[in-house]
């Protein structure tokens, strides 16, 4: 009996979040008017190809060193491509396919290589000049002025790497080539990245029991040491300015 009970009240906690997510989501409908097929699409996360699995990995020569390459690859240019500060993109999770597939559920990180990997970016090692072991061609840009945030920040730019390594797969090896055209798609990786924003924006707005998605990503910026109602109630300032920078910009990328 107690059994049953305890299911029914999980079901009802089940319910009542999603009556509440399908709420919240009315509410910004309403609010967006004829927008609504716009902002649907600017808070869908792409649809991506999976990974293909190979078990050899081979950086064709090119007449350099191992260390000279390590550079080319992660060496900062000046770029802050992502326009975002470093330490959201470390914090942000992947984007929910929809609006109406549970969004604010906790999901994988979306630099993680297994989603961040899928844009077509080839998977990097940590070395002296990657210490988060980030993917060929990003690097950590500092003290970018970066629109809509209230200080300075470390940015995530792009090296000429994101864009010229090539990667060819055969019989179950990966072949690199340095300076090769990339098969990276910039405008799958704008979309979701607007789409993980959008959503966490969202989810700063609702009440906690359903707002978990900001929650957590306030937690892994700020830290335990931050993490305080004044650095949150900035930080959903940043978030709500940076987003509204974004969606001003070009949506497509060539």
């Amino acid at each position: 009996m107690a059994h049953r009970k305890s299911r029914l009240n999980r079901a009802i906690r089940i319910l009542s979040t999603s009556l509440c997510v399908i709420a919240g989501i009315a509410i910004i409908l309403i609010l967006t008017g004829p927008r609504v097929g716009a902002v649907l699409y600017s808070l869908s996360g792409p649809r991506l190809p999976q990974l293909s699995e190979v078990e050899n990995r081979v950086w064709l020569n090119q007449g350099w060193s191992t260390e000279m390459a390590d550079k080319y690859h992660y060496i900062t240019q000046g770029s802050d491509a992502f326009l975002v500060p470093f330490s959201w993109m470390l914090a942000l999770e992947q984007p929910a396919s929809s609006l109406f597939t549970m969004p604010f559920r906790q999901r994988g990180r979306f630099l993680a290589d297994e989603y961040f990997l899928r844009f077509g970016f080839i998977k990097g090692e940590v070395s002296e000049n990657n210490p988060h072991g980030l993917a060929v061609g990003l690097t950590t840009v500092e003290f970018q002025t970066l629109f809509g945030l209230s200080q300075k920040e470390t940015g995530l730019g792009l090296t000429c790497a994101g864009c010229h390594t090539a990667r060819l797969n055969y019989e179950n090896t990966e072949y690199l080539i340095d300076g090769g055209p990339a098969s990276t798609d910039l405008a799958q990786v704008t979309q979701a990245l607007g789409a993980a924003l959008g959503q966490t924006l969202v989810s700063s707005k609702l009440p906690s029991i359903i707002g978990r998605r900001f929650d957590r990503f306030a937690h892994a910026v700020l830290g335990a040491d931050g993490y305080n109602d004044a650095n949150i109630v900035r930080l959903k300032e940043d978030l709500s300015s940076a987003v509204a920078f974004l969606q001003k910009m070009p949506n497509d990328v060539e």
